[in-house]
């Protein structure tokens, strides 16, 4: 640096030749003290601007404090400059007569941290001539008053000047992790969002004694499936830092079920062990049925994993949706109806024998072969199964092999709640029953126990237009029922 040019010369600084250093003086005719030291710098002359300059670098993350001390006699100039390393000003000070010495002081913004700045300063001097009455003997005449003219230089001076740097900002590293580059997520920093895509970084810089809060968004979605979860995402810094959000991914879990409370629904870690069950896992059937003891059944789970009992397990290496499996029980409905109609039967034919009992007045005949086989016959009750094609519910039936191929149609669609506005048949393997068939015994229609029956939908067909039309009063001839003429006679319908 040099500042105080102890050195006796211009070392470490660009000066041009009206630059001078002057040693310390305070003789009457050269007044040129230093202000400290031996040295300081004269700049300039009389004629002429002079420029004296140095160039620094200022340290990374810095500031720069500036001092010198000047002097400017009376009619000289002193400017100071800041400039960039391309010439450009960054700021200028001007300085009046000052003929004692005096400090300056300015700040070099960190703004300005590891780049070159140009000390810069030209002054230029002032020569004054004046006019001054003498007196002088002169022995021949005596005391004679005489005129001179006397000359005075005026220069600015300048003497230790100093740069020195102080760390002034401090700074924060935030990166990203554990999300991928082709996303993106906010960053934000006392409030003000910035945006980082995944594995990447951003340094920030912050003034000494300032508090900063960073805070990361916290989830990023990458479908309506996956997403990414930053766990810790706030983070505060008042000195050098880095910052590192960490984002893990999550795959979703979706249980459905049309019936009973599902539970395990939610968002898992990648490779979590998620876990999922069905409660009740018997629901009573809505309606008059259900009071008879029909129920839906629950029957295990179906989609992205199968499981027949309540509770499961899933791994969670992708996204995975579950949905609850049920049947309809109607095994208690045919108990009750089937004891019902025992308890008829048997009260008819109670009625029946007493009523052929008093017709005959007491007469016992031995009934007959064929009668005694008639009246220990039982029907033969079979399970079968129905699968509804459209919701996929599978219904349990029991029904007597009398029973028709329509009545066992009805029963499914009045358990399963299904709507009227479709017509419904069955298929038995590829074979499809018409709306003829309806009226045959499920032992006629060739339906046995054990057998899986398909309920299939078709929409209404809609009833065919009938054309209305009527005769002309007239001639006979034929004409559309609203028709005022006759469009062959002209003559006027009523």
């Amino acid at each position: 640096m040099n500042g105080g040019f102890e050195t006796g010369d211009f070392k470490g600084w660009d000066a041009d030749a009206t630059c001078k250093v002057r040693p310390h003086s305070v003789k009457k005719q050269s007044y040129e003290p230093a202000h400290a030291g031996k040295y300081s710098a004269r700049i300039g002359t009389e004629n002429v601007k002079g420029s004296l300059s140095q160039t620094i670098t200022i340290p990374e993350k810095s500031k720069a404090i500036i001092s010198f001390w000047y002097r400017v006699e009376k009619g000289s100039t002193l400017d100071f400059y800041l400039r960039k390393a391309d010439g450009s000003t960054i700021q200028r000070w001007g300085f009046q007569e000052e003929s004692a010495w005096t400090r300056f002081n300015c700040e070099i913004d960190p703004q300005y941290a590891g780049k070159s700045i140009v000390l810069v300063f030209e002054g230029k001097g002032f020569l004054e001539r004046t006019s001054e009455v003498v007196w002088v003997w002169d022995p021949s005449v005596g005391w004679i008053q005489l005129v001179r003219q006397v000359v005075h230089n005026y220069w600015p001076y300048i003497d230790d000047v100093s740069a020195v740097p102080e760390i002034a900002v401090y700074e924060v590293i935030v990166k990203i992790s554990g999300l991928p580059s082709s996303l993106s997520t906010s960053i934000f920093v006392d409030g003000q969002e910035e945006h980082l895509r995944g594995e990447q970084f951003k340094t920030f810089q912050f003034t000494f004694g300032e508090h900063h809060e960073f805070r990361a968004k916290d989830h990023v979605y990458d479908g309506e499936e996956v997403r990414y979860v930053c766990k810790s995402n706030v983070e505060t810094a008042s000195s050098d830092a880095s910052i590192t959000f960490d984002y893990t991914l999550q795959y979703l879990l979706t249980v459905e079920s049309p019936y009973g409370e599902a539970e395990g629904s939610g968002w898992f870690d990648k490779d979590y062990t998620a876990r999922f069950s069905m409660s009740p896992v018997t629901i009573p059937i809505e309606g008059f049925l259900g009071t008879l003891g029909a129920k839906y059944v629950f029957k295990g789970w179906i989609g992205d994993l199968t499981a027949s009992s309540s509770s499961a397990e899933a791994k969670m290496d992708s996204p995975k949706r579950v949905t609850a499996v049920w049947e309809a029980d109607y095994s208690n409905v045919y108990l009750i109806l089937g004891g019902l109609g025992m308890t008829i039967a048997g009260l008819s034919f109670f009625m029946f024998f007493r009523r052929r009992g008093v017709k005959e007045e007491g007469e016992a005949k031995p009934p007959k072969k064929a009668e005694i086989s008639k009246i220990g016959e039982v029907k033969h009750r079979m399970q079968i199964k129905v699968l509804d094609k459209n919701s996929g519910k599978l219904t349990v039936l029991e029904a007597d092999s009398h029973h028709t191929v329509g009545s066992l149609v009805e029963t499914v669609i009045i358990g399963l709640k299904l709507p009227e506005s479709a017509q419904y048949t069955l298929k038995l393997g590829e074979r499809e029953f018409t709306k003829n068939e309806f009226s045959t015994t499920l032992e006629a229609a060739g339906i046995n126990a054990g057998d899986r029956l398909e309920l299939v939908s078709k929409p209404k067909e809609a009833p065919e237009k009938i054309e209305e039309f009527k005769y002309c009063l007239g001639c006979g001839e034929k004409l559309p029922s609203d028709a005022e003429y006759c469009s062959r006679c002209g003559e006027k319908q009523e």
